[in-house]
């Protein structure tokens, strides 16, 4: 009997342990929102905007962080009269850092304000800024404690961007040179059987002495050599030690080009424009179904334009001439719109599926969100001269994949702003592994 009491005292005692360390893990496991305010200095080159943001995330007992951060901005400051300028219309009231940094870039887009240096200094170390522009590139430096006088002298200058376009030759890498300097000449480049003549602008010889005020693309000019017939045994020798190793070390022989749209041969050195074509409307992903409710004026029309308030078009007419204010259709028309959502999914699923295709010379990105799609369409053109049927049917591949993407987005409200961007200008590059990957082209070298 006392044996058995025994073990139901420690049966029982096992038992309220058990509950204690499960009541302490709870304790343990129990969050508490954490706000944390800080602050970030944005340049876009020279255009500079100082955001007073705060940070909230979760965090356990233990100082462990649970969950994602969200951000808000609370204030912002124009730093310079630049940025006054051009940022006007800037939103940031409820918009998270990310949103606000991303409509910045957006107005500035829509100004022609050119954007290539983006450069964001925080005192957070968790906050992370992705731009809805993938070919730009946001670097961010961590300092404890912003020093706004050394950041202002730091981001002050201003960088342009100058492009070698090899005509033919090897790849020479862009480069990036500030306002009011001189051009480094880069090494000359080369190819086989041309000697390098000059660097070119606008079809004069480029001055390296020229300061630097704009981007540019500069040109390469060759002299064709020429070449001597000579059968001695020792030449003869010689050219097939050369013919050797031009084949080792896979440079492009004097032969006719031999790259076609099925297979390219990068020995050539063919130099791409990389072309942009970007739809995206606040307001165009829409299959509403109560608009003629909301607006008897227009009924179910699906061609309507949206303008700036008191705005004047370029032709000069005015507001009144159109649908809607943009803060007349935020105000009254978008926050009470209802949607098709089945139309809606099926254009996701067009939009996707044409995406899983992979269409040669072109890189095709979408998204579908909060009743609105955006596409945009990146695309090779050949510039070389002797690769126009490659340049036509790269060319017809997207040409194409527009008639595509029109029949699979057609319906819905077509909403046109004045200013709505549309297609962007192109940038030169020698065309390589990585672009034949990015672009789903089949490249070797031979």
């Amino acid at each position: 009997m006392l044996k058995n009491k025994k073990i139901w005292v420690g049966i029982i005692l096992a038992i309220i342990l058990i509950i204690i360390l499960i009541i302490l893990g709870i304790q343990n496991n129990k969050t508490k929102l954490i706000t944390e305010n800080h602050l970030a200095y944005l340049n876009v080159n020279s255009i500079i905007l100082k955001l007073d943001f705060s940070e909230k995330y979760e965090q356990t007992k233990k100082g462990i962080m649970v969950g994602q951060i969200t951000t808000e901005v609370n204030d912002i400051d124009y730093l310079n009269d630049k940025t006054k300028e051009n940022l006007t219309n800037l939103e940031f009231k409820g918009k998270s850092l990310e949103e606000t940094i991303n409509n910045v870039i957006t107005i500035l887009k829509e100004n022609k304000v050119a954007y290539q240096n983006v450069v964001f200094y925080t005192d957070s170390k968790n906050s992370e800024v992705n731009l809805d522009d993938s070919d730009i590139v946001i670097k961010k430096y961590y300092q404890e404690e912003l020093n706004e006088e050394e950041i202002l002298e730091s981001v002050s200058k201003v960088y342009y961007r100058v492009s070698f376009d090899s005509n033919g030759g090897s790849p020479i890498a862009s480069v990036l040179v500030e306002e009011g300097l001189p051009l480094e000449k880069p090494e000359d480049p080369t190819r086989d059987g041309y000697t390098f003549t000059s660097w070119m602008l606008n079809d004069k010889e480029y001055d390296f002495k020229t300061l630097i005020k704009d981007n540019m693309v500069l040109k390469a000019t060759w002299k064709k050599n020429e070449t001597t017939n000579n059968n001695t045994s020792d030449k003869t020798s010689t050219n097939k030690n050369n013919n050797s190793n031009s084949s080792t070390n896979n440079k492009p022989s004097s032969s006719p080009v031999s790259s076609t749209i099925d297979k390219i041969n990068l020995n050539d050195f063919i130099s791409v424009a990389i072309n942009y074509y970007r739809y995206s409307t606040p307001y165009a992903y829409m299959y509403p179904t109560n608009l003629s409710e909301l607006a008897p004026e227009i009924g179910n029309k699906t061609d309507l334009v949206v303008v700036d308030d008191n705005a004047i078009d370029p032709h000069g007419n005015k507001v009144n001439d159109y649908d809607f204010t943009i803060s007349e259709w935020k105000k009254n028309i978008f926050p009470n719109l209802k949607y098709d959502t089945a139309k809606e999914e099926s254009v996701a699923n067009g939009l996707n599926n044409l995406v899983n295709k992979k269409t040669k010379g072109v890189e095709l990105t979408v998204s579908t969100e909060d009743h609105q799609y955006y596409y945009e369409y990146r695309y090779l053109t050949i510039n070389n001269k002797d690769f126009s049927t490659l340049n036509n049917a790269l060319t017809t591949l997207r040409n194409n994949l527009n008639k595509e993407l029109s029949s699979v987005v057609s319906g819905g409200i077509y909403i046109d702003f004045l200013n709505a961007y549309g297609v962007y200008s192109s940038y030169y590059k020698t065309l390589d592994e990585d672009l034949c990957l990015e672009f789903n082209l089949v490249c070797d070298r031979w």
